[in-house]
């Protein structure tokens, strides 16, 4: 489709304090996406399985060849988050659209600890979820997130998603499914930088179950 192929070319700088950059994946990304992840397995490592001490470079160029051909599929949409001086990649996210041809895409993303808690990761997602919401490539985008990752419930949090309950069997860890809090954003409430919305309250894990019950 037309839209697709616009939506791989498309590089957007993010302003704000800590400048970054979202860009496709491209065939020589590999060597610096290995190293990215080495220095944050520890980070990673409690919420993701892939993230090893073992990651080598050619896990790396495998992520990178499944990347550009699952776009060229429009199946899924993979971006690289980079350092607007240095282009040092920063983390990772996507859109998968787990039935081809559907509305409905689901989003991960990963960031490295160096760019811990400079909104990197809220900034680019928003970039992203903007682009293929304004592009039509999907009409509502859902995020699956374990209730005590505390970073990535605020990116959801940030990006004005709607937490719609929880579900049983959307995520695994090592071979075993965990139960994760279900959001959902779509066009109409991702919050915009420009027009923030009323100020809400950090979701606290340890009473995000409470909150479902009532």
């Amino acid at each position: 489709m037309r839209l697709a192929r616009e939506c791989i070319e498309i590089e957007t700088s993010l302003g704000g304090f800590y400048a970054c950059h979202i860009r496709p994946f491209k065939t020589d990304a590999a060597a610096e996406l290995q190293t990215a992840v080495l220095e944050s397995v520890g980070y990673l490592g409690p919420w993701l399985d892939w993230p090893t001490p073992r990651y080598s470079l050619t896990n790396a160029r495998d992520w990178v060849v499944e990347s550009r051909t699952l776009w060229a599929r429009e199946s899924t949409y993979r971006w690289l988050i980079t350092d607007e001086q240095s282009r040092r990649i920063l983390g990772s996210f996507e859109i998968d659209r787990p039935v081809l041809g559907g509305g409905v895409g689901r989003m991960g993303y990963w960031i490295s600890r160096q760019a811990l808690g400079k909104g990197i990761c809220t900034r680019a997602s928003r970039a992203a979820l903007g682009h293929v919401f304004h592009r039509g490539l999907f009409e509502q985008v859902d995020l699956y997130i374990d209730s005590a990752n505390a970073p990535s419930l605020a990116v959801a949090q940030k990006l004005g998603a709607h937490l719609k309950g929880e579900k049983a069997d959307e995520i695994s860890y090592r071979g075993e499914a965990k139960l994760a809090l279900h959001f959902s954003v779509s066009a109409d409430n991702l919050v915009s930088p420009e027009k923030p919305t009323r100020r809400r309250r950090e979701l606290n894990p340890a009473k995000v179950s409470d909150a479902l019950c009532n």
